[in-house]
């Protein structure tokens, strides 16, 4: 019986001394391909985030919100300093913390210095019923977050209260209301009736 015990505890302990030492090597194994993941250079075409559903909100000097960037999908390449998005919707605020603009595209890029570049079905709306200029729309513009100017170099469609604007290329301001047709420029007004 006291032989029977001690193998028992013998083989007890050598299981113990094997589940240690394999336990040791695979901790070793792993510290390796984490040092060797370290010293390895980043992946050039390897994003350095993907998210979905992502909302980011931007306020202005004085803590005010300026404006909200939605987008379905987002990666950002570090190595190029450009997030590329999926059915983004930037919505601008306005003074009285009311969101004034709904910009949409099917995708954007959007660089370290707050550019964005929207491509495919741009559309820019007001949101305020009092407006000047209503709707812009177009295949591809580019929009300054810092100073809300934007631009564009393709046709062009403005829509506000009594008119509509077609033309090519295209610089305001969606903040002041403000847009210029650079070339080919056709419009036509509406007069408005007065009412008592």
């Amino acid at each position: 019986m006291n032989k029977l015990y001690m193998t028992i505890k013998d083989k007890g302990l050598t299981i113990l001394l094997i589940l240690v030492a394999l336990t040791l090597i695979g901790i070793k194994f792993a510290d390796m391909d984490t040092n060797d993941n370290l010293n390895e250079e980043p992946n050039e075409d390897s994003p350095t985030y993907i998210a979905t559903e992502t909302k980011t909100l931007a306020y202005d000097e004085l803590g005010k919100l300026s404006h909200e960037l939605l987008a379905k999908f987002a990666k950002n390449r570090a190595d190029s300093g450009k997030s590329e998005l999926k059915d983004p919707i930037l919505i601008i605020f306005g003074e009285t913390g009311k969101p004034d603009w709904k910009v949409s595209a099917e995708r954007a890029d959007i660089d370290e210095n707050r550019l964005l570049f929207l491509q495919g079905n741009v559309k820019v709306n007001r949101l305020e019923a009092v407006a000047i200029l209503d709707n812009i729309v177009t295949e591809s513009a580019s929009i300054d977050l810092n100073t809300q100017d934007i631009m564009s170099e393709v046709a062009v469609t403005l829509e506000g209260d009594g008119f509509s604007s077609k033309g090519n290329g295209l610089i305001g301001n969606i903040k002041s209301q403000q847009a210029k047709l650079l070339n080919n420029v056709m419009s036509i007004y509406q007069p408005q009736t007065a009412t008592n």
